[in-house]
């Protein structure tokens, strides 16, 4: 195997250039001439994971966590959890970031899934939630264009938590972060202020992060197709 084959799995390995021809089909090329696509700063390791992606269809967002953790006692242990919860959600927000330099909107649709997934099953399981903080913030606000569903999430699972912004984040938290979280306490403040918190339905957040931005793609395609 050589130097630019990429290990998919043990019985097939892609090229570097059967990678780049299908990083090449995820643009619309006519509209796409005179766009730049910058991938040198992107950790490797978040490429081989949209490889994983591209090549399985899947992906996972949370590790064996009794396996990948040490014999510690409790309190380092949650601690370790925590840590290795953050590390999850970092990868995929760079997941979301890469996808979207690659305009590859089946690619950015399953990182906002597996985020969602991510903190249902970490509400059900753990005491406290357990959602993407600065790390994660920032790697989902790096090149990503204002209002998109990736950014929007963030926000949301702010404002659904009631989380404290710590003093020592505010300092690398984007601040675009932290104004669309003004806003959003701002509209959300009369209608939580007597409710209980409730996360509500998965579903519900599936549908308004992904398939609404799916059926918006949908319609761009359509009416481009009517222009020709």
């Amino acid at each position: 195997m050589s130097e630019q084959d990429i290990l998919v799995e043990k019985t097939k390995a892609l090229s570097f250039g059967q990678c780049a021809i299908n990083i090449v089909t995820q643009f619309d090329l006519a509209s796409s001439a005179d766009k730049e696509v910058v991938l040198l700063e992107d950790d490797p390791s978040i490429f081989w994971l949209w490889i994983q992606l591209l090549h399985a269809g899947t992906i996972r967002a949370k590790l064996e966590r009794e396996t990948a953790l040490p014999d510690l006692p409790v309190e380092a242990r949650y601690h370790s959890k925590r840590n290795i919860c953050q590390e999850e959600f970092e990868a995929l927000s760079a997941l979301y970031v890469l996808s979207d330099k690659l305009l590859d909107l089946k690619a950015k649709n399953s990182a906002i899934r597996a985020i969602i997934h991510k903190v249902f099953e970490e509400a059900e399981h753990e005491e406290e939630p357990c959602i993407p903080e600065a790390k994660a913030i920032t790697a989902m606000y790096d090149s990503t264009p204002e209002g998109c569903s990736g950014r929007r999430l963030v926000v949301r699972l702010f404002t659904e938590y009631h989380c404290k912004v710590p003093e020592i984040a505010r300092e690398i938290l984007p601040r675009d972060f932290l104004c669309g979280l003004a806003d959003e306490l701002m509209g959300w403040r009369a209608k939580c202020e007597d409710a209980p918190h409730e996360l509500g339905d998965s579903a519900a957040w599936i549908k308004e992060f992904v398939d609404e931005e799916e059926a918006a793609a949908a319609d761009k395609n359509t009416h481009k197709s009517l222009l020709h």
